[in-house]
Order: structure tokens, then C-alpha cells, then sequence
């Protein structure tokens, strides 16, 4: 069986590597064969978000070439607790599957839980839309038939902010540390966009933020739009539940903020759409 060592250069002899370095990696296997990689150390710089030095792209076997036959490949990305994940895929090239059964690449959140969201892109989807993890771990699988191969993808992933858009039909939304309290001075814009000529539907599944008269202090808005200066459905505090929004709109934009003190539990919500609303 074939077995190989390798690690970060030291130059200096020093047991560190140097600053400034990007380094790439080809294992390359025979064809139905596995790549089996453990890691004996591992001590990079530490960050809570990984910004400063990380490993963070993942590809298909062979790739840029083509992947071989018969492939089945999972990945697990996991965040520290209370982080949420970014995969954006940036090469996209399968051979078509009929009812999306082979040839495909999935996503989903793991555990699926109660919020947790599955997508599966085949070729005649296009290149897939950025999939944020509900809770801190991802599992993403791509497979593949027995007879033809495309070059295969490659994607990125990254612990993310708390601002985001979400471009899909439906989806569960919470606050930052839910059900945790929400941290202390955030200032988190997400935007939500259905397909074109449908409508989105918004529901409150729980909702506790620091109360005040006006919300001045940390406060959840919405607006019929994508911008902040789109026109103003409501700005939200207190323990009171929401009435749920249809907007009339494929375009809803939210703004959750918070202040230095008294942080709460925060909020859960869902979305639907669909050409009618009110779903």
C-alpha cells in the first residue's frame, strides 16, 4: 500500500514555518483508489475565525481533470459552537444525471435537526448558491456514476459574520448564539431573495430582545426590499412574538442590533415562498 509523509516547510530548521507562505498539495492515486490523510501535527496560528492562517479549499479527486468513475466523496466541516459556515462552490462541471440520482453534489446541515436545510445540485442546476450551515456543521457529499466523468468541482469554506443574503425559497433564520443570548454590540444585516415573481412569507417561531418603548437599544427591522432604505415593515424588541409578514415582495431585508448590555435570548424565524404568499 503506498504511503508518503509531508508537512509545512522550515526553511530555518526551526520547527515553525515562515510568514507568508501559500502551499499546495497533489496526492495523486490510481483510479477507484482512496486517499486515507491523518494528521500527526497540527499547529497553526489561532484564531476564533481562522482569519489569519487556514486551510479552507476542497476539490473533487483529480481535479482539474476529470474525476474518476464510481466516486464518493464526504466532507465534514465543522465550526467552534456558536459559529456558522460559508460553502460557496467555484468550479461546477458534472456530467447530467437523470432525476438528480448520480453525478450530484449535496449539502446539508449534520445533524439535520429540526432547521437544518439539504440541497443537492446536479449539472442542469448551474453553478450552486452559496449554502450557510444553520448550526456549526456541514456535510457535503459528491458522487458519481459509472459511466461518464466531468472535471468536477471545487469549493471554499469559511466560518462566516453574521451578515448574509440568502438567495432560496425558503429557510430558517436565528439570531447569533441562539438559543444562547445573542453577544453584545452586533450589527448584522441579512437580505432574503426568492425566485422572481413569487412572494415571501415570514414567520416568528420565538422572539426575546431587550425591551424599550421606541427599540432604540437592540432591536430586530424589516424592510420590503433589499436596502436599507427600502421602505419600513417594522423595527421589533421586546418578549412580545411577532405577527408573521408577507410583504407582498421576493425581496425582505432585516437589520438585528444590538447594544453593550442585556443581551437576550434573541430570535428563530422562518421563510417561505411561493407565487401567492402566505404560504
Amino acid at each position: 500500500m503506498p504511503i508518503g509523509f509531508f508537512g509545512s516547510p522550515d526553511p530555518n530548521l526551526d520547527g515553525r514555518y515562515e510568514p507568508r507562505m501559500d502551499c499546495l498539495w497533489i496526492i495523486d492515486m490510481p483510479v477507484n483508489r482512496a486517499v486515507n490523510l491523518t494528521f500527526n501535527s497540527f499547529k497553526l496560528e489561532s484564531s476564533s475565525t481562522c482569519r489569519h492562517d487556514f486551510v479552507k479549499t476542497l476539490t473533487s479527486p483529480s481535479f482539474p481533470g476529470a474525476y474518476p468513475p464510481h466516486t464518493s466523496c464526504r466532507w465534514i466541516v465543522d465550526a467552534a459552537a456558536q459559529e456558522t459556515i460559508r460553502v460557496s462552490v467555484q468550479t461546477f462541471v458534472l456530467q447530467p444525471s437523470q432525476s438528480c440520482s448520480t453525478n450530484y453534489l449535496e449539502m446539508k446541515d449534520w445533524p439535520m435537526g429540526d432547521y437544518g436545510q439539504s440541497h443537492k445540485f446536479c449539472a442542469s442546476d448551474g453553478n450552486p448558491l452559496d449554502f450557510y450551515s444553520y448550526s456549526r456543521t456541514i456535510l457535503v457529499h459528491f458522487r458519481s456514476d459509472s459511466y461518464m466523468t466531468g472535471n468536477g468541482l471545487s469549493f471554499t469554506y469559511q466560518i462566516v459574520s453574521c451578515s448574509r443574503t440568502y438567495e432560496q425559497d425558503y429557510g430558517f433564520l436565528k439570531s447569533p448564539g441562539w438559543p444562547d443570548i445573542y453577544p453584545h454590540n452586533m450589527d448584522c444585516t441579512i437580505i432574503l431573495k426568492a425566485q422572481q415573481n413569487s412572494y415571501i412569507s415570514f414567520f416568528f417561531n420565538n422572539f426575546d430582545v431587550e425591551s424599550h418603548s421606541n427599540c432604540e437599544f437592540d432591536y430586530l427591522e424589516i424592510r420590503n426590499g433589499s436596502t436599507a432604505n427600502s421602505p419600513l415593515i417594522g423595527r421589533f424588541c421586546g418578549s412580545t412574538l411577532p405577527s408573521p409578514i408577507f410583504p407582498q415582495s421576493n425581496l425582505l431585508y432585516l437589520r438585528f442590533k444590538s447594544d453593550f448590555s442585556h443581551a437576550r435570548d434573541g430570535f428563530e424565524a422562518t421563510w417561505t415562498s411561493s407565487p401567492h404568499g402566505q404560504n
